[in-house]
């Protein structure tokens, strides 16, 4: 599994995140599904955030996420299934906040 960079939203807002997989596929590897994330509260009291449904485009996984509690950090978890039958996870940290610079 691989960190990737933190992230931040306005808990008002609705933003899309990208994971990119380009670096965990091999040749001629592409991305062939992806779950719904996973998430969990890293740090603070919830609730976790509402997410729309992925979307894959090339290598990369993206997802719409909404809502967050000011000052939670929130894990949130990508699983793709490439052409090859591999199973990726992929884990990025949003930070909740009140006015994103």
């Amino acid at each position: 599994m691989t960190q990737t960079v933190m992230a931040v939203k306005a808990a008002g807002e609705t933003k899309t995140y990208t994971f990119d997989f380009v670096s965990l596929l091999g040749i001629g590897e592409t991305l062939s599904s992806g779950s719904p994330p996973v998430q969990a509260v890293w740090l603070g009291v919830g609730p976790v955030l509402s997410a729309g449904s992925p979307i894959i485009n090339g290598t990369k996984y993206q997802v719409n996420l909404s809502g967050g509690t000011q000052g939670d950090m929130i894990q949130v978890t990508a699983t793709v299934v490439t052409s090859t039958g591999q199973t990726l996870k992929m884990t990025g940290i949003v930070a909740i906040v009140n006015n994103p610079i």
